[in-house]
């Protein structure tokens, strides 16, 4: 079944929220595709949509199938129409229990409520970009990290001074959308800093012991799966940039926590920890890991 769609910018010009199902469609053909939608900026765009009906959700349809953007194809696509025959949003299908945290509702609001302008050329690469590097990836995240490129500055006092700045300005548009993404952002820093205590507590509790202890470089975990590593049935995870990790199951998870924690965190920031005795790296130097981390997607560090 074809669905074919055009939005009007300007179609309700006394609603200030009139032209927000046009900026969504060009956020999300940005972000999401890595497409600009309306090159010409004439106020209207033009979606072609093919598939089938897979579920039904909140009294709407949604499709499976495939989206034409600038006489692109992309497949893998769902795309939801509500009964009115309205679409509400489409996006590439992401295979993870927590891909619903991508949402971009709040970036839309932002742009069209804080005077703050974002073009369509950077949405469509250097976000997009963002998104490619991480599919869960918020809309305050967006936006923050958008500032500290712009600036330059990746330093954490100026990045916390930018968070501040984009929590504030969402905060004062106020709309259910940009409370939302607020809301979900302040729940992400709590889990973020929970996890730098528990890492600071690993250290502290490994260096009195008398080991070495070795903490690596941030990267993006893709994968997560059980093999054999030096005779032993072990947890692998295969990072971005192809590292792989490995943990003994029969000594260092019994019960499966860390596997079961680091399955939750595919398509995350993470980090991983390692215990070497003092003045070698000898389980390092064999790809072996204790425990795995959460960190900032903005600035990992």
């Amino acid at each position: 079944m074809e669905h074919n769609f055009n939005i009007e910018r300007d179609a309700e010009p006394k609603n200030p929220f009139g032209a927000k199902l046009y900026w969504k469609f060009i956020v999300n053909a940005g972000v999401r595709y890595g497409e600009i939608l309306d090159v010409d900026n004439t106020g209207h765009a033009e979606l072609t949509f093919a598939g089938g009906v897979s579920r039904h959700s909140n009294g709407r349809d949604v499709y499976r199938g495939s989206v034409l953007i600038n006489e692109k194809l992309f497949g893998n696509t769902e795309y939801v129409i509500a009964k009115d025959g309205t679409l509400i949003t489409f996006y590439p299908m992401v295979k993870h229990r927590e891909r619903y945290k991508n949402k971009l509702d709040g970036l839309v609001d932002y742009l069209l409520f804080s005077g703050k302008t974002v073009s369509k050329d950077r949405m469509a690469s250097f976000y997009h970009q963002c998104y490619l590097d991480n599919n869960l990836i918020t809309a305050v995240e967006l936006i923050e990290r958008d500032f500290a490129d712009l600036a330059g500055a990746m330093f954490e006092d100026v990045r916390q001074e930018t968070r501040g700045e984009v929590m504030k300005e969402l905060e004062k548009i106020n709309t259910a959308d940009t409370i939302e993404a607020v809301t979900d952002y302040k729940a992400l820093v709590a889990i973020l800093e929970n996890e730098i205590k528990d890492l600071k507590k690993e250290q502290e509790s490994v260096l009195r012991s008398g080991k070495d202890f070795l903490v690596t470089d941030p990267g993006v975990l893709v994968d997560v799966d059980t093999v054999t590593h030096h005779g032993s049935e072990c947890t692998r995870l295969t990072l971005g940039n192809g590292t792989r990790k490995y943990m003994k199951l029969s000594t260092w998870d019994k019960n499966d926590d860390v596997t079961i924690k680091a399955k939750n965190l595919i398509g995350k920031y993470i980090r991983t920890t390692c215990w070497n005795p003092i003045g070698s790296t000898r389980w390092s130097d064999m790809g072996y890991f204790k425990n795995i981390y959460e960190v900032d997607s903005v600035m990992p560090s």
